[in-house]
């Protein structure tokens, strides 16, 4: 589909092409988004070398609502080979 129209003229626009993306669901607030994405990195890839993330982009998700709230959801896609 075209959504062009919904980008505004100052954004930059970026296709990104990757066939594997590992999926993390965060909840708790920005503090836990920190937290677990630093997680992530430092501990979860470095356990699962069957997964070499592709350092060119990430995609950070956030939800409507309160970053304090400990129901808060966000998340990061993180494209790897």
């Amino acid at each position: 589909s075209d959504w062009s129209s919904d980008v505004c003229s100052s954004d930059l626009v970026r296709k990104v092409e990757y066939k594997r993306w590992l999926k993390f669901h965060f909840e708790g607030g920005m503090a836990a988004f920190h937290n677990n994405y630093t997680s992530v990195y430092d501990e979860w890839l470095p356990q699962h070398p069957e997964y070499k993330p592709v350092m060119a982009v990430n995609v950070e998700w956030y939800t409507m609502g309160d970053i304090n709230s400990p129901d808060y959801k966000c998340g990061v896609m993180i494209p790897v080979e």
